[in-house]
């Protein structure tokens, strides 16, 4: 066919709308050429063509080849200038190891069949054909996941980066202050430790003057002083307890206000009653509690506004979200584009830690009364009360309280800001214990770009341009990663998408009629599922295959190319107990290539049907799951980051909330026993604080695993 002639096909099809006065070519138009209406030459090939197929006795012809026989080439034609030439077989020596690996996996395969399936000859060949399909959804048994605790009052939806603005704001004033309180921590812990063990002091007092200030009780009254400065260089961390207070709801900035309060009252009343034995009172320790929330506060804060500026920084970028229930009846990842709607409201959320907080705080507080209850007036030493209570609501409010949350996330948020990634706050990571797998989609795995043609081999009788049109319209319907290179390849031949109606999928291809005729576009086992002769001796695995009314036409070889970032991703998503869902719609892109080519593992991949994959990858879909990230930048990487980095989030969060209770229980108990029995020594500030920083131990070790992925 010339191209006069395939130029009146296109205008056919796409041509001016039929006046009423020619019902006929309208009706030709809308239902395609008849047999009857098509030209003489094209019945003449047609006729020719199935004569050579199935040649008559006594006719002269060419004679079947006999069983053995060696067929004969088939006739090609001599391309354009604007042909991609087909690449021919791999001769050398690398590509004889990979036959032999071939063969010995086609020989593994064989040593294991199933006999637990009753037999079927069409569900055999199908499965042979095209393996690693899971063509029924098995449930498997998952326990519930946690229920989401929603806000009493949702935080607004503020943009991202407005967001991020208001974070900034005062950040510098925050850290200036952070920086403040460590100063007087240290030099409260030194006057508080200098003066019991009789270390030099670095201050030119005449011994009048020393004496008063280190040997009377005016050294009490400094320390609460000092004390005092210090809750006010942190004024509004404890405005925040006693609003919360005030609410009777209280959080951890509360527990963190009465212990400076019954720190202060401590101080003030030692005199009154001789003294412990010339310990000092815990202030210097309450002071360093001051600096550790105004560190957490700020480590939070900036990590915050870190994620804030990475989610909008992007126009359009990709939401991950938590799906409930999405696959064999188990939460899995999905990512889909969008606008973030409700990242502004959820990332201003309370974390999984200042919720235990509210709940432990009541209970530790409560405890510390009872406990100084009992070893004071229970003991007739009412004058003891202000010691115990100082004492038990200083081993309660730990250090790691502080950081338990702030520390773990701000390493993740750091280390999430590098490759264009932000997690959305607690909600979205909440459930994540019951999320078990991540949908991958074609541009997870091959990026825009990692799919390019190879070359093109004519076998039938079409045109280059009409083949490359009629294969490039079926393509653009599968929504696949293999759309850019066709369409590339479109306007390298100068030809455009036809019109296309009728089209079905299939595992391994698609299906669709084309002016009139049955196009098959896919893998060659699909052809080979359709029943389409394919030549003898092929030896090229990823190519296109295309068939017009069940005859072979052409043969579109395609080279995929695997980004380094994959393979350690994918790596990564399973090491954390992830199970990579492969819901991808490109019909090359199946287990066993991505084993034999890029040697992935996929015996720990999912790889649904047809269905469930098209419905796995829909890039846009109505869901109510709250965020869990939002990325702006595409492919695996980032996605498998946020992922990762949101679970080992909540994990990391879990543990340490864990141990700083642990950590405040024991304290309320060792303080309450040793105040029983009266030990002033043991239960000094110097012993205190030790006490409380080996607490923080265990938190920094967790923060420091977090982003080890």
């Amino acid at each position: 066919m010339d191209r006069d002639e395939e130029l009146e096909k296109i205008l056919a099809e796409f041509g001016p709308p039929v006046s009423p006065q020619e019902p006929e070519r309208a009706a030709e138009k809308e239902t395609g050429p008849s047999p009857a209406a098509e030209e003489p030459p094209k019945k003449a090939a047609q006729a020719e063509k199935a004569k050579r197929a199935k040649p008559e006795k006594g006719a002269k012809g060419k004679p079947e080849p006999e069983k053995g026989a060696e067929l004969p080439a088939m006739e090609t034609r001599t391309p354009p200038d604007n042909v991609i030439d087909f690449p021919q077989p791999d001769t050398s020596l690398t590509g004889r190891i990979g036959k032999l690996f071939e063969k010995a996996d086609a020989y593994a395969e064989q040593l294991f069949p199933a006999d637990d399936l009753p037999d079927d000859p069409e569900r055999e060949r199908r499965e042979q054909l095209l393996p690693g399909v899971d063509w029924e959804e098995e449930p498997t048994h998952v326990p519930p996941s946690h229920k989401r605790r929603r806000e009493r009052r949702p935080k607004p939806d503020i943009p991202p980066m407005q967001l991020a603005a208001r974070y900034k704001k005062g950040l510098g004033f925050l850290h200036t202050r952070t920086v403040l309180a460590l100063v007087l921590a240290l030099v409260q812990l030194y006057w508080a430790l200098a003066l019991p063990r009789g270390w030099p002091v670095p201050l030119p007092l005449t011994e009048p003057l020393r004496a008063v200030l280190y040997d009377g009780n005016l050294r009490y009254q400094i320390a609460a002083a000092l004390l005092g400065l210090s809750a006010l260089v942190a004024a509004d961390v404890l405005i925040q307890g006693l609003a919360s207070l005030i609410k009777l709801r209280m959080e951890w900035e509360t527990m963190l206000l009465l212990t400076v309060i019954a720190a202060v009252g401590d101080a003030l009343t030692m005199p009154m009653f001789g003294g412990r034995g010339g310990e000092m009172p815990y202030c210097a320790v309450v002071a360093a509690a001051v600096f550790f929330a105004l560190w957490g506060k700020f480590l939070r804060r900036r990590a915050l506004r870190q994620s804030c500026r990475v989610a909008g920084s992007a126009t359009e970028p990709y939401l991950v979200k938590l799906e409930e229930k999405f696959w064999d009846n188990a939460d899995a990842y999905a990512k889909t584009s969008g606008e973030s709607v409700g990242y502004g409201s959820q990332v201003q959320g309370c974390d999984g830690v200042a919720r235990v907080q509210h709940i432990a705080a009541p209970v530790l507080l409560l405890l510390c009364v009872v406990c100084s209850l009992l070893a004071s007036v229970g003991q007739k030493k009412p004058e003891l009360f202000f010691w115990c209570l100082s004492a038990t609501l200083t081993a309660g409010c730990g250090f790691s309280w502080f950081l338990a949350f702030a520390m773990p996330f701000s390493s993740v948020a750091g280390r999430l800001a590098k490759v264009g990634a932000a997690l959305a706050g607690w909600d979205g990571y909440r459930p994540g214990k019951g999320g078990q797998g991540v949908v991958l989609t074609d541009g997870d795995l091959f990026p825009t770009g990692s799919v390019t043609l190879n070359g093109l081999k004519m076998c039938g009788e079409l045109s280059i341009e009409t083949a490359a049109s009629y294969t490039a319209t079926l393509i653009r319907e599968t929504g696949s990663g293999m759309e850019k290179p066709f369409s590339d390849l479109l306007r390298t031949q100068g030809t455009i998408y036809r019109k296309v109606t009728g089209v079905m999928f299939h595992e391994g291809g698609v299906s669709g009629v084309i002016g009139g005729r049955q196009v098959l576009v896919g893998s060659a086992a699909f052809m080979e599922l359709m029943h389409v002769e394919l030549p003898q001796g092929l030896k090229v695995k990823n190519a296109v295959f295309c068939a017009v009314s069940g005859e072979l036409e052409a043969i579109f070889a395609l080279n995929y190319r695997l980004h380094p970032a994959i393979r350690p991703a994918l790596q990564s998503l399973i090491a954390n107990g992830l199970d990579p869902i492969l819901a991808t719609r490109d019909f090359l892109v199946i287990p066993d290539m991505l084993r034999q080519r890029f040697k992935l593992p996929v015996d720990r991949m999912e790889f649904p049907n047809l269905d469930r994959r098209r419905e796995l990858s829909q890039q846009s879909r109505d869901s109510e799951a709250p965020l869990a990230a939002v990325l702006c930048r595409e492919g695996l990487g980032p996605y498998a980051e946020a992922v990762v980095g949101g679970k080992r989030l909540v994990s990391a969060a879990g543990f340490c909330a864990l141990f700083a209770l642990v950590g405040s229980l024991v304290g309320i108990a060792l303080a309450f026993y040793l105040v029983s029995a009266g030990a002033f020594a043991s239960l000094s500030a110097g012993t205190m604080l030790v006490y409380l920083l080996l607490w923080l131990v265990p938190g920094g070790l967790i923060s420091s695993w977090t982003c080890r992925y």
